[in-house]
């Protein structure tokens, strides 16, 4: 497979006569546009969970939302979850990766769960979760 790169050097003739002038260095309306857009998609608070709104059809439990708000809100969604077992925990985590997707923080994800049969049995609800 052969890719062609095209690389564009009209923004260096543009970019040596604004230098040249001292401006015009932006464009009015564009950055209204710009502010605009960023009031409409900005995060007001992460206060609460935006997730179980989303998720009509499925109902977690009290602990498994209180372990994603606490993630999200206190841990900068950076946890280990590590729990007794069967508790919940990939809807734990679905329940977090759903809300950064929410959120437009995340578009993917990657999680990692142990391969074992007592863990694999709760796996489809974290997929019932994100997709």
């Amino acid at each position: 497979m052969n890719i062609q790169t095209i690389f564009d050097q009209e923004w260096a003739n543009e970019f040596q006569q604004r230098l040249s002038a001292d401006g015009p260095w932006a464009n009015w309306d564009m950055y209204r546009l710009a502010t605009q857009v960023q009031k409409v998609t900005a995060i007001d608070s992460f206060e609460g969970l935006q997730a179980p709104a989303h998720l009509p059809a499925f109902t977690p439990l009290k602990h498994q939302l209180e372990v994603a708000r606490r993630v999200v809100e206190e841990m900068n969604g950076k946890a280990i979850l590590a729990d007794e077992v069967g508790l919940g925990k990939p809807v734990e985590a679905g329940l977090i990766i759903k809300e950064y997707m929410i959120r437009g923080l995340a578009k993917k994800d990657s999680h990692s769960r142990p391969r074992l049969p007592c863990v694999s049995v709760g796996t489809g609800a974290a997929d019932e979760i994100l997709y």
